[in-house]
């Protein structure tokens, strides 16, 4: 199976207390009172323990065997595949900073709209900025950063209907913007500095975002629903 390529920073991004929280907020705002939960490429499980509570059957889905077994030993249902499940049976799919690294999305996005029962939700959390991608992306093996236009235009074709969107961290965009000019290769994260951005930089992000949530960010998210015919 797939192995993971960014361990490094999966483990160093666990210090953005501040950030990770206002995601699994957001995650979990969307998520309502649905019950069959999947966390689409879960890592470390890391966002799956903040969302696990007595109403939630969540199960894990991972390609690295590793990170499967740990998953596991966490007390998650773990799958490789998204296929080992019946079609239209999840109530919602969450997934974070996992498309970039498919080469086929599109292929992805369809296979949530075919698992999703109708009224479900995606909950997809993604890099943003074309103009931002370059070695840093090449160096966790990214294929894409998006555009918000782009991705709901696409998965509006595969049928999903767009209940929410916007970008998120707006300063993290200048920041990797002055990365590329500078050169910067080097794609991996420290724990010091994702702590030191967390404390200082997050709390002027989350004042921000609800002047440019729609205009302006290092990442997007976008909340599809499968219609109810």
């Amino acid at each position: 199976m797939a192995k993971y390529c960014g361990m490094e920073n999966l483990r160093a991004m666990e210090a953005a207390e501040m950030g990770n929280n206002y995601v699994s907020d957001l995650i979990a705002k969307h998520c309502g009172e649905a019950r069959r939960v999947v966390d689409f490429g879960a890592g470390i499980g890391s966002f799956a323990k903040r969302l696990r509570d007595g109403s939630r059957e969540i199960t894990c889905i991972e390609t690295d065997d590793e990170l499967l077994l740990k998953l596991k030993a966490d007390g998650f249902q773990a799958h490789h595949s998204l296929n080992e499940f019946p079609d239209e049976a999840q109530d919602y799919i969450y997934t974070l900073s996992v498309l970039e690294h498919i080469e086929h999305d599109e292929e992805v996005m369809r296979l949530f709209f075919k698992k999703l029962r109708a009224g479900g939700k995606a909950f997809i959390f993604l890099p943003a900025g074309r103009v931002l991608f370059g070695a840093m992306d090449r160096q966790v093996e990214h294929y894409r950063r998006y555009e918000l236009r782009d991705l709901s235009h696409k998965l509006e074709s595969i049928g999903f209907e767009i209940v929410d969107s916007g970008y998120f961290d707006f300063f993290g965009f200048f920041i990797m913007l002055l990365y590329k000019l500078l050169g910067f290769k080097n794609g991996l994260l420290s724990e010091k500095s994702v702590r030191l951005y967390d404390k200082i930089v997050f709390p002027l992000n989350r004042g921000l975002n609800l002047l440019v949530n729609r205009k302006l960010g290092k990442n997007l998210f976008v909340v599809a629903k499968k219609p109810v015919i």
